[in-house]
C-alpha cells in the first residue's frame, strides 16, 4: 500500500474517532443501556434528558429542546413525553404540522393524555381546522373536566364555527 493511501486511512480514522468523541461528549453516543442489559434504556437518563428538555423549553431554548427530545425518541421512540415536549417547541416556532404529528404519536403512544389533546385540538383550531379542534378538545375534557385551557378553547372554536356557519 503507498503512503499516500496510508496516510488517507490514517486521517479518516482520526476523523472518525474525534467524530465520535463529539457524539459522545454531546449525549448522542448511545442510548445508556439500563443495568438491566442490552436493549433496555437507562430510566434515569431519560427523566433526565426529559427535564433538560423541559428546561430548555421554559427558558425559550426551542431549537435546543427539540435536538434534545429528538435525542431521546432515537433512544427510545415509545417515549410519549419526549413527542410532547417536542411538539410544543415546534408548536411555540410556529412549525403547526409537525406539532400536530408529535402530539398525534404523544396520543397514539398514551391515548389518555388530555393535555396532547388538548394542545393538538390548539394548533388544528390556529390552522383553521374547526370541527377537529373541537373533537381534540371534547376528548380533553372528556379526559380531564379541569383542564381550563381545553375548555376555553373549545369556547372559542365553537363560536368561530358557528360564525362560520352563519356568517357574521
Amino acid at each position: 500500500m503507498g503512503s499516500s493511501r496510508v496516510a488517507g486511512r490514517i486521517r479518516v480514522a482520526g476523523a472518525l474517532i474525534v467524530l465520535l468523541w463529539l457524539a459522545s461528549t454531546l449525549g448522542f453516543a448511545s442510548c445508556a443501556k439500563g443495568r438491566g442489559g442490552a436493549g433496555k434504556i437507562d430510566p434515569e437518563l431519560e427523566r433526565s434528558r426529559l427535564a433538560e428538555a423541559s428546561s430548555l423549553l421554559e427558558k425559550g431554548a426551542y431549537d435546543e429542546a427539540i435536538g434534545k427530545c429528538s435525542q431521546i425518541i432515537a433512544c427510545n421512540p415509545n417515549c410519549a413525553d419526549a413527542y410532547f415536549l417536542r411538539g410544543n417547541s415546534y408548536f411555540r416556532t410556529d412549525k403547526r404540522e409537525l406539532a400536530i404529528q408529535d402530539y398525534s404519536e404523544t396520543i397514539e403512544l398514551d391515548p389518555d393524555n388530555a393535555k396532547a389533546y388538548c394542545n393538538r385540538g390548539s394548533v388544528l383550531a390556529k390552522n383553521g381546522e374547526l370541527v377537529a379542534a373541537i373533537k381534540d378538545l371534547q376528548r380533553a375534557l372528556d379526559l380531564d373536566p379541569y383542564l381550563a385551557e381545553a375548555r376555553q378553547m373549545l369556547q372559542r372554536a365553537k363560536h368561530e364555527l358557528s360564525l362560520q356557519q352563519t356568517g357574521p
